[in-house]
């Protein structure tokens, strides 16, 4: 998991090389006025889903993991609050291919954290996140990166 500001995401490629068309597509896209649905940058590879999650409390909140895509998180209209699991709590029990999710009601988060507009949280396969914490309908974009092995 890495948290950061939007500015210094370029220095996070070394972990998927594909942040570096995250990176441009921020650049040229102003993702505060788009409106809520799913654009596709590079097919299935990479793709943004601009949300409007509605409000939900931490206890709420369920931890969810992925095995194939990395996610990249930005709030949008306000502070976000995330919760996380380590890696070696999220077994999978029942994973949906298709969507590439997994949720782990069994696991409590180990911390919680905010996230402001301007910033991002970044977690990879197998990281436990419980996000869109919020007292308020949040509007936030969810990038989703394949993650490449060498």
């Amino acid at each position: 998991m890495v948290i950061d500001t939007i500015s210094n995401i370029r220095q996070y490629v070394s972990l998927n090389p594909l942040i570096a068309e995250v990176a441009d597509f921020l650049v040229s896209h102003d993702i505060t006025s788009m409106p809520p649905g799913q654009y596709e940058i590079r097919g299935r590879e990479l793709f943004l889903n601009v949300v409007d999650s509605q409000p939900r409390t931490e206890s709420e909140a369920v931890i969810e993991s992925h095995r194939i895509m990395a996610d990249i998180q930005i709030p949008i209209s306000s502070v976000e609050r995330h919760g996380y699991a380590p890696l070696a709590c999220c077994h999978y029990q029942a994973y949906d291919e298709e969507g590439d999710i997994c949720f782990h009601h069994d696991i409590k988060p180990t911390t919680h954290f905010d996230v402001i507009p301007g910033q991002f949280v970044l977690y990879l396969p197998y990281e436990g996140h419980a996000p869109a914490i919020s007292d308020i309908v949040l509007r936030k974009a969810i990038f989703k990166l394949i993650q490449q092995t060498k």
